[in-house]
C-alpha cells in the first residue's frame, strides 16, 4: 500500500515537472484531468494557468475544483510583509476568483469568509463580486459581518474612524450595506438607525449680520506587476461610481448610488472600490432612503443643517432651537414608523431606537455678551452641545 501510494506522488509529481517544462498559452488545449493536475499541483505558475483555462475552457470539473480552493484558502501568515512565494500564490489565487466570476459559479459564504473573513483583505472587490451573485438571503450573515466591522488605527491601512456623526464604514461595509438594504435581512433596519447621527447646528451671530441656512475614487491592495514570463494575463477588479458608458456591469444600485464591476489586468493596482466620498451620516441616509423607498435627497428630515440665529435674548434663541428640535425630532419619528410598517422593524425596535439628533449652538458673537442659555434635550436620543 505505502508503494502504490509512493507511486501515485511521484506520479502526480512527474506531470507536473512535466507541464512546468511545457510552453502553455490561451491557445493550449488542455485536458480536463491536465486541468486537474495544474489545479492541484502547488505550482503557483500552474496554478494560475489551470485556473486562466478552465475559465477559457468553461470546464466544469475544474471550476468545481477551483471553489473547493475557495474554500480551503489560507492567506499569508503575514499580510504586510508576504514572502516571494505568498505573492505568487495570491496571483494564482486572483486568477482562481477571475475563473468563478466570469463563469458565475456560485461560491458559498464559507469560501467568501475563506478569501474575505474580514474587509482588510486582499480579495475584497472580487468577494464582493461574488456575494452579488447570490441571494442576499443566504450572503446575509457575511454581509452583516463585513458591514458591522470598524477597522483599528494603523499607520498600513486607510481607516474610517469613529466620528461625531457615527462610526465611519469601510468600503466593503458601506457596498455590503447597500447590498443588504435591498432585502433587509431582521435587525439590519434597526442597526442603521441606531447608529444614524442628524445634526442641527445654530451659529448665534450678533444682530444686522443676517438670518441664513446651509448644509453641510476607488482603492484597493497592491497586487500585480506587469506579466510574469511564462504565466498567463491576470486580471483583478475594481469596483467604480461609473459604467464607462454601459461596458461595466452594475454590481449594487441602492440609495441613488450605483457601483459597477471594472475588470482589468493586475499590473500593480489591484482590486478595490469607488465609493462615495459621503460622511458616514449620508451613507446611512441613503441605506434608510433604499429601505424607505425614496430618493435620499428627499427623505424629510434634516432640512436645515446649519442656520444663523441673530441674538436678541434668551429666550428668543431657546424658542428657535427647542421649535426646530420638535420639528426634527417628529420627522425622524416618521422614519420610525414608516420602517415599521414596512416590516423592517419589529414592534420592540420601533420603541427602542431612533436616529441620533446631535445639536450644536455656537456663539459667534464678537463680545459674546450676555452668556447663552443653558438649554435640555429631554429625550435620550438627542444630544446638546455648546462649542
Amino acid at each position: 500500500m505505502v508503494r502504490m501510494m509512493l507511486g501515485a506522488v511521484l506520479a502526480v509529481a512527474a506531470l507536473a515537472a512535466t507541464a512546468g517544462a511545457q510552453v502553455i498559452t490561451l491557445e493550449t488545449k488542455a485536458t480536463p484531468d491536465e486541468l486537474q493536475q495544474w489545479l492541484r499541483s502547488g505550482d503557483a505558475r500552474l496554478v494560475a494557468w489551470g485556473a486562466t483555462l478552465a475559465r477559457e475552457q468553461n470546464d466544469e470539473h475544474a471550476l468545481r475544483t477551483m471553489v473547493e480552493m475557495v474554500e480551503q484558502w489560507k492567506g499569508p501568515e503575514n499580510r504586510l510583509h508576504p514572502t516571494h512565494e505568498d505573492t505568487e500564490m495570491n496571483e494564482a489565487m486572483v486568477a482562481v476568483l477571475d475563473g468563478l466570476i466570469q463563469r458565475k459559479v456560485h461560491v458559498g459564504v464559507d469560501g467568501l469568509r475563506a478569501v474575505a473573513p474580514g474587509t482588510a483583505t486582499t480579495f475584497g472587490a472580487q468577494a464582493l463580486a461574488l456575494a452579488s451573485q447570490m441571494p442576499v438571503s443566504e450572503a446575509a450573515p457575511l454581509l452583516l459581518d463585513w458591514y458591522r466591522e470598524t477597522l483599528p488605527a494603523s499607520p498600513s491601512f486607510v481607516i474610517y474612524p469613529e466620528t461625531e456623526e457615527g462610526r465611519r464604514l469601510t468600503w466593503m461595509g458601506h457596498i455590503a450595506g447597500m447590498m443588504l438594504a435591498k432585502e433587509p435581512p431582521a435587525g439590519f433596519a434597526a442597526l442603521v438607525v441606531e447608529e444614524s447621527v442628524e445634526r442641527v447646528e445654530f451659529d448665534v451671530v450678533d444682530n444686522g449680520m443676517g438670518f441664513g441656512t446651509g448644509s453641510g475614487g476607488s482603492c484597493g491592495d497592491r497586487l500585480g506587476t506587469s506579466v510574469q514570463p511564462g504565466w498567463p494575463e491576470i486580471f483583478t477588479y475594481g469596483i467604480v461610481p461609473d459604467s464607462q458608458g454601459g461596458k461595466l456591469a452594475l454590481l449594487v444600485e441602492a440609495g441613488g448610488e450605483s457601483l459597477y464591476l471594472s475588470r482589468y489586468p493586475n499590473r500593480g493596482y489591484g482590486g478595490g472600490c469607488g465609493r462615495s466620498d459621503d460622511g458616514p451620516a449620508w451613507m446611512r441616509r441613503r441605506l434608510l432612503a433604499e429601505m424607505v423607498g425614496v430618493d435620499p435627497s428627499g427623505l424629510p428630515w434634516r432640512a436645515e443643517d446649519q442656520r444663523n440665529v441673530e441674538w436678541s435674548d434668551g429666550a428668543s434663541l431657546r424658542r428657535v432651537v427647542m421649535e426646530t428640535v420638535e420639528a426634527e425630532e417628529r420627522k425622524l419619528g416618521v422614519l420610525v414608523t414608516v420602517l415599521a410598517n414596512r416590516g423592517f422593524l419589529t414592534r420592540d425596535e420601533a420603541r427602542a431606537v431612533r436616529t441620533k439628533l446631535l445639536v450644536v449652538v455656537r456663539d459667534m458673537r464678537e463680545k459674546k455678551e450676555p452668556r447663552l442659555p443653558r438649554m435640555e434635550l429631554h429625550d435620550p436620543h438627542d444630544e446638546l452641545r455648546y462649542e
